[in-house]
């Protein structure tokens, strides 16, 4: 769904950036679907470059610079200006785990680059005026609205639509309305509960994650509200994905009349990005997959989570979290 990508700072000094079409399918794509990789140390460097744009261009991209998703390069940076061979150029990006390279005119007649992109197994090389040929952002994009089909296979499910939002979030918070349901009903017939496995996916992260959730727990001390807290004091917490995962986790419950009228949509936000999935939590169930609907856009785009997460937040029944060292 992200896809990581990266620039060297000569590129925005290009004349390509000069016209608007241009100029802004990029910064568009960076926005909803890309993550930039450069060294935060050259950063000043990348700036001193976009002042060759004119001043309403400049802006746009220092805006981007402050609010799109961006990975540090750690390692050799090198411009691309000093590569003369394509597979150079896949060599240098492989080696930081970036799947597209975008170049400019200059750099594309030294690499004798065929028809303005070549890929490369996994990886591609794209010149700045083929922008919308870009394999990766195109994947990226069409997944955006593309239900999951029945039957797919969880784990392929969560690389193809998770797993690239998940390396660049700290905190997750979950809307759904029968997650507390479904999981006393697992945790009550010995089942691994969709906690768990969205967990231990976390896990393989290399980091950790504060995740809060809402759904209907019923009133504090009810079966249902004791059986989850036993669940993740006694069983889950113990678990060693969990310890590697979580930093901390916060259950909320609210009344279920209040999802009928203001939260009926299911949803998971990794920081500033909103996936609605029509099954919710339920995907990650001991359960083979059912179609699921399923929307990937920035928080910013749509205020419905926000607004839902708001009226949650004001009329909540039980609070329950715990905070690990």
């Amino acid at each position: 769904m992200i896809n990581d990508f990266h620039f060297s700072h000569e590129f925005l000094g290009c004349d390509s950036l000069k016209v608007s079409v241009v100029n802004d399918a990029i910064l568009d794509g960076w926005l909803n679907y890309g993550c930039l990789v450069a060294p935060k140390s050259k950063l000043a460097d990348y700036r001193e470059w976009l002042s060759l744009q004119d001043a309403k261009s400049y802006q746009k991209w220092i805006t981007a610079f402050s609010h799109n998703l961006m990975r540090d390069m750690t390692g050799d940076y090198q411009p691309i200006s000093e590569l003369t061979q394509l597979n150079e150029c896949f060599d240098y990006i492989d080696s930081h785990n970036i799947l597209t390279l975008l170049i400019n005119q200059g750099e594309m007649n030294t690499l004798n680059l065929q028809d303005g992109r070549q890929e490369r197994n996994a990886s591609e090389v794209v010149n700045i005026n083929n922008f919308s040929d870009s394999q990766c952002f195109r994947e990226s994009k069409n997944l955006e609205n593309k239900s999951i089909a029945a039957g797919e296979n969880i784990e392929d499910v969560w690389n193809e639509r998770f797993a690239s939002i998940a390396d660049k979030t700290k905190a997750i918070t979950i809307i759904d309305r029968y997650f507390s349901a479904n999981m006393e009903e697992d945790i009550g017939k010995g089942r691994t509960t969709s906690l768990e496995k969205f967990i231990d996916f976390l896990s393989t992260k290399g980091k950790r994650y504060s995740i809060t959730i809402y759904s209907v727990g019923y009133d504090k001390d009810s079966d249902r509200h004791n059986a989850i807290i036993n669940y993740i004091d006694i069983t889950l917490s113990k678990k060693i994905s969990y310890r590697a995962a979580i930093s901390h986790i916060e259950i909320n419950s609210c009344d279920d009349g209040l999802f009928q009228s203001l939260a009926h949509d299911r949803f998971i936000q990794f920081d500033r990005f909103t996936i609605e999935l029509g099954l919710g939590m339920s995907i990650f169930r001991s359960y083979p997959l059912n179609t699921c609907t399923f929307s990937f856009y920035r928080a910013d785009k749509n205020p419905i989570f926000a607004t839902t997460l708001a009226s949650l937040s004001k009329r909540r029944k039980w609070c329950y979290g715990i905070k690990e060292d």
